[in-house]
Formats: C-alpha cells, structure tokens, sequence
C-alpha cells in the first residue's frame, strides 16, 4: 500500500464523517462528538462522556488486484450512552447507513493539508456495508457498520 493513497483515502473519510456529524446531531437534538478509533487519547475521552459521538476507523487499504485499483475496508457508527431501548442509537445509526449504503460513490481529495479541497484523485464506491453487533463499554452501547469500497485512486 502506498502512503500517499492510504492519506487520500483517510482524508477523504475524515471529511466525509466529520461532514455526516451535523446530520447524526438532528436525531439527538444535542452536540455529538466525532473520533477516529485510532486517535487514541481523544478515542478514550469520548467514550468516557456521556454524550452522543460517531466512530469511524480505515483498517485496510489494499491493492485489488494492483495500483491504482484498492479495497478499502473501513468501519463507520454511532455510540450512545442513557439510551433506553437503544432507540437513538438506531436512529443515529440510520443517518450513517444512508450516506455509506452499498453503491454510494465519493470522489478521493487529499484534506490532509489544512482540510482543504485538494484536486480530484479518483473514486471510492461502497460495495459491501453491513451492521456489525452491538458492542458495549460500560454504560454505552456502540454499534458500527463494516464498510468495503472499491477504491480507483491515483496518488498524484
């Protein structure tokens, strides 16, 4: 895998959640906080708050079957905490599967440098999205959907 694809294709996703926040926060009525799995200090604060949050974590990006063709396996979702019944967990969970549903289509920029705009590299389709089971730390219930994009992405 090649560095600058792999930031291209994160890049991209960090836009692309952090732009679907605002949508997940109309479900709650209340701010929702947004963090990558990997970033680990802020991954860890925003499990321990009560407030809504939206996850989301690239795990794979892999040549398929070479350069400039990848798979991109990433997860997307939802965490909530004092959420009797898991009713707005759904529901938060329901504005994530309409922006990642299978056949949904984003263009590829490098947001890397000061979150701009770059020019276009390519494209990334979902194929394949599916609700993972619920998981719980604590008193709050996660839930995410796995992701798989087929991803044509020229590194520039």
């Amino acid at each position: 895998m090649a560095s600058r694809e792999w930031m291209i294709v994160k890049s991209t996703l960090d836009r692309l959640v952090n732009d679907a926040v605002a949508k997940v926060a109309t479900v709650t009525g209340a701010p929702v906080a947004v963090s990558e799995v990997e970033d680990v200090s802020n991954f860890e604060s925003v499990l321990k708050n009560s407030a809504p949050a939206v996850l989301y974590q690239l795990m794979r990006l892999n040549p398929s079957p070479r350069a400039p063709r990848y798979e991109a396996v990433f997860n997307v979702g939802v965490k909530t905490t004092d959420d009797a019944g898991n009713y707005n967990l759904a529901l938060m969970l329901g504005e994530l599967q309409e922006l990642f549903k299978q056949e949904s289509r984003f263009t590829l920029h490098d947001y890397s440098e000061a979150g701009l705009e770059t020019a276009e590299y390519g494209a990334m389709m979902v194929t394949d999205a599916d609700v993972n089971p619920q998981q719980f730390d604590k008193q709050s219930g996660i839930r995410t959907i796995g992701c798989k994009a087929a991803v044509l992405c020229h590194g520039g």
